[in-house]
């Protein structure tokens, strides 16, 4: 994980895809954009976790 909040210029794309016509097929999915933070936490710690 990279320990540290996202840039904007990081998460634009995804924003923009998401509401593009290339995002139009795109249901009920989750898509982590964390900096890899959910790929290294064990299943009972991220439930645990609150937004």
């Amino acid at each position: 994980p990279l320990g540290r909040l996202a840039q904007t210029d990081e998460i634009k794309g995804l924003a923009l895809l998401l509401a593009s016509p290339a995002g139009s097929y795109l249901t009920g999915t989750v898509i982590p954009i964390d900096g890899g933070a959910t790929a290294v936490m064990t299943r009972g710690h991220y439930a645990d976790r609150r937004a």
